[in-house]
């Protein structure tokens, strides 16, 4: 059976890993020790509401979606690779024209690799 602690536990690990994040780096933007996020992500600790509001927030992610048990039809989304998520994530930081850009040249070798 799966407790709250350990549905917070999967869902902390699995948007940190979303967000393209270190354990280290969660930390830092929590004020938490690595330490401490690694007994959140592991369920041995129970994270106090105080807590679990910083890291929804370094995360991007609402408090309910960490506490939620629901699966959310990500289309495996979960599974991207990291490196894949952290280069998304330089993109975003492109200025919008260039962003456009290589919006466009995937959408261009998307509908190539579909037509053959």
């Amino acid at each position: 059976m799966v407790t709250d602690k350990n549905i917070v536990a999967k869902n902390i690990s699995k948007f940190r890993k979303l967000s393209g994040l270190t354990q280290q780096e969660l930390a830092s933007k929590t004020g938490l020790t690595k330490r401490t996020i690694a007994y959140y992500e592991s369920g041995k600790y129970n994270i106090t509401l105080k807590n679990i509001g910083k890291i929804s927030e370094a995360l991007h992610v609402n408090i309910a979606t960490l506490l939620n048990n629901k699966k959310s039809g990500n289309n495996g989304v979960e599974n991207i690779d990291v490196r894949w998520l952290k280069k998304i994530l330089e993109i975003k930081k492109l200025p919008i024209n260039d962003q456009k850009a290589i919006v466009k040249y995937i959408n261009m070798l998307v509908e190539k690799h579909n037509t053959k």
